[in-house]
């Protein structure tokens, strides 16, 4: 059984760092990420030096920018994939890679806050070695001016490493559901905050004929 320790940032330009797991077997090991490391991938998260690439998928259903560097996986109507798979490796095997993955289905009628319930219930309700960071809120984002509803979690690997997890829900004005994943290591889950926040703020939910490029708030 893991215990998470962990004190995140105290602003995108100031911050400090500390992070610490304990993975309980025949032994107790603790590891830690040095802070220097962290530290030192600063310039990985300027929103303002990242090249951005815009992606809008083959059924016009979203569009959105994400960072050019990330390695993708496209899926289409024909695969059955999801539309948009993007990783970066953070340039440290030591940490879980960044991950973004992008899903859009029918939303059986049901609100984005119910299916970010379910999806909590499945992901973090009774499984061993996940705690809930942010339970569910329809308060903190906004993806084009519609109501998003989100939590937060983490979880342990095989390796002991925590991985943050933060899943979006939004329905748009067609019935869909667009659900937004994005998991990375949970020491530079804060560092990363204005990359998640850059990738909400460019999210068009196309059916919706809204062409507004304002930037979401965050409250």
């Amino acid at each position: 059984m893991g215990s998470f320790i962990y004190d995140g940032s105290n602003g995108f330009g100031s911050y400090y760092v500390r992070g610490a797991i304990t993975v309980v077997n025949e032994t107790t090991e603790e590891k830690k990420v040095p802070t220097e490391t962290i530290q030192n991938q600063t310039a990985n998260y300027d929103v303002s030096q990242i090249k951005w690439r815009n992606f809008t998928n083959d059924l016009e259903q979203f569009s959105v920018e994400y960072p050019s560097q990330w390695q993708t996986q496209i899926g289409n109507r024909f695969t059955g994939e999801p539309p948009l798979t993007a990783e970066n490796t953070n340039g440290n095997p030591s940490l879980i890679p960044s991950w973004i993955q992008i899903k859009v289905f029918d939303n059986d009628d049901k609100t984005a806050q119910k299916w970010t319930q379910t999806e909590k219930k499945n992901l973090v309700d009774g499984e061993k070695d996940t705690k809930l960071i942010e339970p569910v809120t329809c308060d903190k984002y906004k993806i084009d001016n519609s109501q998003v509803c989100s939590f937060v979690y983490a979880t342990q690997d095989k390796q002991g490493r925590t991985s943050a997890n933060l899943n979006v829900f939004v329905n748009d004005n067609a019935s869909l559901t667009h659900s937004l994943k994005y998991r990375t290591d949970a020491s530079i889950y804060d560092l990363e905050a204005p990359v998640i926040q850059h990738l909400l703020n460019t999210y068009q939910l196309i059916k919706n004929g809204n062409t507004n490029t304002e930037p979401n708030s965050v409250d």
